[in-house]
Formats: structure tokens, C-alpha cells, sequence
């Protein structure tokens, strides 16, 4: 038996021992079995034809958004809200979601903007001891051993084109792993029939934290804010009732839209053409997804986010501010990747994430996906604390 299937057997002793909480009735898959994957983000029809209850919270909080000017929603993310949220207030809250042990999974969920974060610790070819964490390698240390994603799943729930929905009711979102796509000595996870790749994930690894970016492919979608918190809310209320403390993220996206650079982004996409399309059509296309991102709009999901997150008293770690903050060029940069321009909604997208390294003092971490990384490790860091670990 390899190392690695050990690990996996002590991490599944492990959660043995866990009380789970049932699911609720309507945690169901709306049996898409066998769909293409595509890029629309379809709201589920329970939750786009619903209303926000006021008994919530949710009615008052959204008046309270929508009323809000661009220099306040800016002031608020960027100035009122911390990167790393502020654990020891709800340190009893989150004791009482779940216990964390020694060995266990990390779930990592979301769109496409989850693609490529945490590569630099968990990836498949990072060797954990390269990672250079500086002078903050004890808490590196401390997440590693209470925290592991499988190499051959680290990406599994994270997903183009879809959001919170799809991700725990539409069981085309779980495509399984191939004997190509593991190794030969680690069973596969399966997908369960009529769920959501979240169901299968959850029922195969017992997690006990989920990491979540979400709420890209719903702006792009065109879903109003009231629509949005009641996903938001399903998601929230889906993790705790699984008895997974679920940790949530501001998203990222361009700060104004007239700086030079990200006019260009929000007026002249250089795009990748396929042959089969008119280069017209494609940049028609691009520029009906990317007026949806604008700050004036976008900050209020951001805001939502971070209220909501307050109001269920879970993690949040403000991204879209620290990536600004700590990263060269607000984390963007240029990539061949679809297209040689700057990528704003996925921080920088890179194929070949190279191992964490820790900037020198004074400097910006070069790259947003490590930004975002070492904001990561600090909150689990942090979430182990409160939980007396």
C-alpha cells in the first residue's frame, strides 16, 4: 500500500467518526445525466422565481446595497473590509458547525477563477518542501497537517461556465476521473447518480472546509442581486447542513473601468478566433459578458458577499483587496492563455504554477493566483486557531 492510499485510509477513519447532519429535502439533481458541459449558467427555477425572505435579513440587506454609491461600495471593500476575516467572534459559531482533525481534506469549489488557486502548495508537481513560505512557515506547516487536497482532484470542483447551482444539483458538473487521470494505486472518486460534483465530492472525502469562488458566471448571466442572495444563501445553508464550515471569497475583477488597461479590456478584447466564428460575432459576444463586470455593478455582489457572510457568521477572505494590495499590477497580467491580454476575472491564469514563493520585503507578490494563496493559508491558519488547534 502506497503512502498515499494510506493517508487517504486515515483520512477516511477520520471522518467516520464525524456526525453528519442530513440533507435537506430539496437538495436535489435535476438529472441533466450526460450533458455537455456549456457556458450558460442556468439559475435554477426555485431560486429565480422565489422571493427573499424578510425574516432573513436578506430584504433589508439588499435595499441597503442597492442604495449605496460607487465610493461607498469602494470605500467598503477596499477600506472597511479586512482580507483576512476576523475569526474570533464567531470562533464559537464555527466550533459548533464541525470539529477539524488531523489529515483531513480541504474541498476546494467554484467557477473557473478557482482554476490554478492553491496549485502553488497542492498542485501535482509541487514538491511541499520547496514552498518557500518565509518567515511564516509555521503556519504553512499547521494548515498542511490539519489540511490536504488529493493531487489528482484539486480541481475536480471547479468548473467553466457554471456556478453555485450546477455545482450542488446538476449532475452533468461531475465527470469523474479516468485511469489516466490518477494514479494507478488511488481509486477513483465516483459520481453518485442524480448529484451534483459537490454531493460526490462530499460523500467521497468528508470534508470538513470548503473553499468556494463563486459568482463570476452569474454576474456574466446577467442574475439580479436578489437572485444572487438566494443562491448565495442555498449555498451557505448546503454547506452547514452537511456540517462543513464553508469558507467564501470576494471575486476578482477590475477596480474602474477607465485606467488605460482596463478600458481596453472593457472596450477592445483581443480575443483567440476560433475558425469556425466570426471574429465579429466573437467580440460582440465578449463585450455583452464584460459591461456586466463594471464596478458600478460589480461591486455590489462583492458587497453581498461580505454582508452575508456576516449576517451567517462563515469565513470570507476579501480577495479582490488583497490581490490590489499585495500583488503587482492588482494581480493581472498578460496571458497567452485565450487571448494575449490582461485577465481581470481570473487574477493571472497560468498553466505552469511554479511552487509559493514568499516576495522579498517590500515587494508584490508577482502573480495573483499566490496572492491569493497566502491570504488562503493565513484564514486556515487562523480558522485552526479558533477552533483550539
Amino acid at each position: 500500500m502506497s503512502e498515499q492510499t494510506r493517508e487517504l485510509d486515515h483520512t477516511s477513519e477520520l471522518k467516520k467518526e464525524k456526525e453528519t447532519l442530513s440533507r435537506r429535502d430539496f437538495l436535489k439533481g435535476l438529472g441533466v445525466a450526460g450533458a455537455a458541459l456549456t457556458t450558460a449558467a442556468v439559475v435554477p427555477s426555485f431560486l429565480s422565481e422565489g422571493k427573499v425572505r424578510a425574516e432573513d435579513g436578506i430584504e433589508e440587506l439588499l435595499s441597503q446595497i442597492e442604495s449605496m454609491s460607487l465610493v461607498e461600495l469602494e470605500q467598503a471593500i477596499f477600506h472597511e473590509y479586512p482580507v483576512i476575516p476576523d475569526l474570533e467572534k464567531i470562533g464559537e459559531r464555527l466550533k459548533s458547525i464541525t470539529d477539524i482533525s488531523k489529515g483531513g481534506t480541504l474541498m476546494k469549489s467554484g467557477t473557473s477563477v478557482a482554476w490554478g488557486m492553491l496549485r502553488s502548495i497542492y498542485g501535482d508537481n509541487v514538491n511541499q518542501e520547496s514552498i518557500d513560505f518565509g518567515d511564516e512557515k509555521y503556519k504553512l506547516e499547521k494548515v498542511l497537517e490539519y489540511f490536504q487536497i488529493p493531487f489528482w482532484a484539486i480541481d475536480i470542483c471547479a468548473i467553466s461556465g457554471v456556478d453555485i447551482g450546477q455545482l450542488i444539483h446538476d449532475s452533468y458538473t461531475c465527470i469523474g476521473l479516468t485511469q489516466e487521470q490518477r494514479p494507478f494505486d488511488v481509486p477513483p472518486m465516483p459520481c453518485l447518480p442524480n448529484t451534483g460534483v459537490n454531493d460526490s465530492y462530499i460523500e467521497h472525502f468528508k470534508p470538513d472546509v470548503a473553499l468556494n469562488f463563486i459568482g463570476t458566471n452569474l454576474i456574466r448571466h446577467g442574475t439580479s442581486l436578489n437572485d444572487f442572495a438566494l443562491q448565495v444563501q442555498e449555498l451557505i445553508t448546503y454547506y452547514l447542513s452537511n456540517g462543513i464550515i464553508p469558507i467564501l471569497t470576494t471575486f476578482p475583477q477590475p477596480k474602474n473601468s477607465t485606467d488605460e488597461v482596463y478600458k481596453n479590456w472593457f472596450e477592445h478584447p483581443k480575443l483567440y478566433i476560433p475558425a469556425d466564428k466570426k471574429a465579429e460575432d466573437v467580440v460582440n459576444e465578449a463585450l455583452k459578458d464584460r459591461v456586466l463586470f463594471v464596478p458600478e455593478r460589480a461591486f455590489k455582489y462583492n458587497i453581498l458577499l461580505l454582508k452575508m457572510a456576516e449576517m451567517y457568521q462563515i469565513p470570507i477572505i476579501n480577495t479582490e483587496r488583497g490581490a490590489v494590495e499585495r500583488a503587482q499590477n492588482d494581480g493581472i497580467v498578460t496571458t497567452e492563455y485565450g487571448g494575449a491580454e490582461i485577465d481581470p476575472l481570473h487574477f493571472s491564469k497560468l498553466l505552469d504554477i511554479p511552487p509559493f514563493e514568499m516576495p522579498k520585503e517590500n515587494e508584490k507578490f508577482r502573480y495573483g493566483e499566490q496572492t491569493i494563496t497566502y491570504f488562503t493559508v493565513q484564514t486556515l491558519y487562523e480558522l485552526l486557531k479558533v477552533m483550539g488547534k
